[in-house]
């Protein structure tokens, strides 16, 4: 698919005046927040994703439409890799880490066998994905342009024949490791247990430290670091929100306990007789933003190298 030059250039002029992707996010608000009167349900919930993604994935093709296209492969992968590692989640640990409401009104429509998972669960992560990497694109080439590296990273300096993606890096194995430790010593401060971890803080320390032991040392030069706090930021804070008054106050799934969450709740968003939100789910977001960009940029940086996808990989 290819684009006017005229209609890229009203993109890009648009785009120094960002004052409707503003507009998009009160947007985003309107139904999850029922200040058009209505009655939000977990599905039309799903706009605070679904009008940031209208907003910026017309504007994504047309500003990848010329070359190789590696930011559209890319895109699409890392959306495929957030899919599915949220879709683990609920197909295999899901049962030890979450349960839903028994109302069937509640969705549009469930699964028929084990916990029944309503289909919003993965609309929610194949979505999330989705705007995770369009507002991380969008802030790097544009909102925070200034700290863009991609004049430096795509030249031969950087991607030599020397260069390989997976580059172990201690600092993050020591950081994998803090945070078991940390773990350890949240879990039995709040349950008394020490062993075994409990599975969603498991799962999140091997889904956000498996990548980055692996490639975050080759890629931590080419991240554009202001934009991922951008995202980082804006993910944290619709999340939050939107799990915090209606996910759990509507009681559309609950957090198992004691095996499901550590047991360290935030006491902000946590009543007694209401709905208690752990410290994971907090932490899910920063590790799901980490990996997607981490993944985005990796993907970029093996459709770039001309050399065979291993020798990318594993070098010479």
């Amino acid at each position: 698919m290819t684009f006017p030059s005229a209609v890229k250039s009203g993109v890009v002029e648009a785009t120094r005046h960002p004052v409707d992707w503003l507009l998009a996010l009160v947007v985003s608000w309107l139904v999850p927040l029922e200040l058009l009167g209505n009655h939000a349900t977990y599905f039309s919930s799903l706009l605070f994703w679904g009008v940031p993604i209208v907003t910026l994935f017309p504007r994504f093709l047309w500003l990848t439409d010329e070359g190789a296209k590696r930011r559209r492969r890319a895109f699409w992968w890392t959306t495929l890799y957030v899919f599915i590692a949220g879709t683990v989640l609920d197909l295999v640990l899901g049962i030890f880490v979450l349960d839903f409401s028994s109302d069937d009104r509640a969705y549009v429509w469930r699964l028929p066998f084990g916990q029944r998972i309503p289909i919003e669960e993965f609309l929610f992560y194949l979505l999330g994905g989705m705007a995770v990497i369009l507002v991380y694109f969008w802030a790097d080439e544009f909102w925070m342009r200034a700290y863009h590296v991609r004049d430096r990273r795509w030249n031969d300096e950087l991607f030599a024949g020397s260069f390989k993606l997976v580059n172990v890096s201690s600092t993050a194995a020591i950081w994998a490791i803090t945070f078991v430790v940390a773990g350890i010593a949240i879990q039995w401060r709040f349950t008394r247990r020490v062993w075994p971890l409990t599975w969603y803080y498991t799962f999140l320390v091997f889904v956000a430290f498996l990548p980055a032991i692996l490639v975050y040392r080759s890629m931590k030069r080419v991240i554009n670091w202001r934009a991922f706090s951008f995202t980082c930021l804006y993910v944290l804070v619709t999340s939050c929100i939107w799990e915090v008054t209606l996910g759990l106050s509507r009681s559309w799934w609950f957090y198992k306990k004691p095996n499901g969450v550590l047991g360290w709740y935030i006491p902000a968003f946590t009543s007694p007789a209401g709905p208690q939100y752990p410290i994971e789910a907090l932490l899910v977001w920063l590790a799901v933003t980490f990996d997607a960009v981490l993944a985005f940029e990796a993907l970029k940086a093996i459709t770039h190298d001309r050399r065979s996808v291993r020798e990318t990989a594993f070098g010479p």
